[in-house]
Parts: structure tokens; sequence; C-alpha cells
């Protein structure tokens, strides 16, 4: 009697969690994010640091015939930056631009300014490691 009721404890857990982990709720679609290609920091002044990102436009990739409109022009990327106090108050600037959520896991690319790189890396870098949507090839 009392292992039947074992089994029924967890035959009623297993099924619960089946259900209950199935599904993405998470999911992000291809259409709200923005890939970002490369991008470079700077200090800019005394007190200011500028951002700058490379953006992949997927609708002008391909080859003759491919793709299709959004921007009208013959370029495959989009390229636009903020400044800010912060590094971070500079990239959330350009996020809060953005219509599309930024997404760096395509990121190949990271441009240093020489006034950024006089000042010392090691805080930058500490702030890209962080993030965890950061390839290690990057």
């Amino acid at each position: 009697m009392r292992s039947s009721v074992k089994l029924a404890a967890l035959a009623a857990f297993a099924l619960f969690s089946s259900i209950a982990l199935t599904g993405c709720w998470d999911r992000r679609e291809i259409n709200d994010i923005a890939f970002v290609l490369t991008s470079a920091y700077d200090r800019q002044g005394d007190n200011q640091y500028r951002y700058s990102a490379m953006f992949a436009l997927p609708g002008q990739m391909g080859g003759q015939g491919g793709g299709g409109g959004g921007t009208g022009g013959k370029k495959s990327y989009f390229i636009d930056s903020e400044t800010g106090s912060t590094i971070y108050q500079a990239l959330f600037r350009l996020q809060k631009r953005m219509p599309r959520r930024l997404f760096f896991g395509h990121r190949r690319t990271l441009v240093i300014g020489e006034s950024l790189a006089k000042d010392g890396i090691s805080a930058f870098f500490d702030f890209v490691v962080r993030n965890p949507e950061n390839r290690l090839s990057t």
C-alpha cells in the first residue's frame, strides 16, 4: 500500500513536470532582434564615452533576386552610435532609441579607440565579458 502511494506521487510529479516544462515561454522572434556585427568604443571629451555599432540588415543580404526591402539602399548593414557618461549609459541610450533588442551573439569584432585604450582596457574587457551573449570567438 505504501509503495503504491509513492508510485502515484512520483507519477503525478512526472506528469506535472512534463506539462510545466514544455513550450518556449521566453522566445524572441527574429524580427524583434537587431544583430550587432561590430561594436566600437571610444572616449569623447572629458567624461563622455561613444558606443557605435554595426547592425546586419537581413533583408538586404543575399544574392541577386534575393532579399527584400527595408531600407531601399544597397548596403547590408547599418551603423549607429550614441554617447554617455559611462559605456553602459551610451549602450542603454542606443538601445532605448532602437525599436529592436540588441543581440550580441553574432558580434565578431570589437574596436577600441585610442583615447579609451590609453586609459587602460581592463575595465572595458570586464564590461564585455559580463554580457552572457558574447562569444569567445569575438
